[in-house]
């Protein structure tokens, strides 16, 4: 397996490529982290460790790649998300337990990520890592917020990427504006183009 593959197969679970690959043959998100946690113990006991990044994002990513909903319920209420548009800006609103967290995200951010979706050449199930790495040849990003190369020997390192929560974090969301204006479908880790028109004002 490349790097770069790691996340695109769940039945195939690494973090780097200096930590050993995890094989899974469960059948429910309960039993996958079960067998997970179990993994990192084994490996802790052989020195093996792992970044608290690292495990939030492996956890997170695994969960939308088989493409479960984690709802968190207050009040019989679950998480919900919501975007609005206010000024070329575009702010995520996500209700949990009752309280709302929101951020803002630039136009101009998320036209980049849109044309970094075009630069892929691909239209169907573009991978979220084949995405990632054009977007950062087009903003010239060589290194994450740990000063880890994302490229190396002109190979994209989508692990340092994914890795670095700063990085993956803005680009999900980004995607997500993407998502909830029906310019793609963002599902399990993949982006199809559903409309030629990218003007989502």
């Amino acid at each position: 397996m490349k790097e770069g593959d790691l996340y695109e197969n769940t039945e195939t679970i690494i973090v780097d490529k200096s930590k050993p690959k995890y094989k899974t043959s469960a059948k429910s998100v309960k039993g996958l982290i079960t067998g997970l946690i179990a993994k990192f113990r084994n490996d802790a006991k052989k020195g093996i460790t792992y970044t608290p990044q690292e495990l939030e994002m492996v956890f997170s990513e695994i969960l939308r790649k088989i493409g479960k909903e984690i709802s968190i319920e207050s009040h019989n209420e679950k998480s919900e998300v919501k975007i609005k548009s206010d000024l070329g800006n575009y702010e995520i609103i996500r209700t949990r337990r009752g309280k709302e967290f929101s951020k803002t995200i630039l136009k101009e951010e998320v036209d980049m990520v849109m044309s970094a979706i075009e630069k892929t050449g691909l239209k169907d199930k573009i991978p979220t890592r084949k995405i990632a790495e054009k977007y950062c040849v087009l903003i010239d990003l060589t290194i994450n917020n740990h000063n880890r190369l994302l490229f190396e020997n002109g190979e994209f390192v989508w692990d340092n990427f994914f890795s670095d929560r700063h990085l993956h974090t803005f680009l999900t969301d980004c995607l997500d504006v993407l998502d909830y204006y029906g310019i793609i479908e963002y599902k399990g880790g993949y982006s199809t183009l559903m409309k030629k028109n990218k003007d989502i004002c």
